[in-house]
């Protein structure tokens, strides 16, 4: 064997490593979209939180207006 070459038996080792590292960093990137998507639900569920809680905060706020005999006018219809 010349000096630079490999044998079959380091060939297949090498291949093997650099399709480990592969799989080792696909891994990586698919833990990482993960951890995205489950971020992107949490914001979504907070959004969605306090998108009710406006609206169940100003329902309370015109049903207060009624009884005290206030009333509502346009810009109250945005929020329905």
């Amino acid at each position: 064997m010349q000096d630079g070459e490999m044998c079959s038996h380091e060939l297949e080792k090498l291949k093997t490593k650099a399709t480990l590292m592969n799989m080792f960093s696909l891994g990586v990137v698919a833990i990482g979209l993960n951890n995205v998507r489950l971020g992107w639900m949490r914001h979504e569920n907070t959004k969605k939180a306090n998108r009710e809680a406006e609206r169940a905060a100003w329902e309370r706020k015109i049903r207060r207006e009624e009884m005290e005999g206030g009333r509502r006018d346009a810009r109250d219809e945005r929020y329905r």
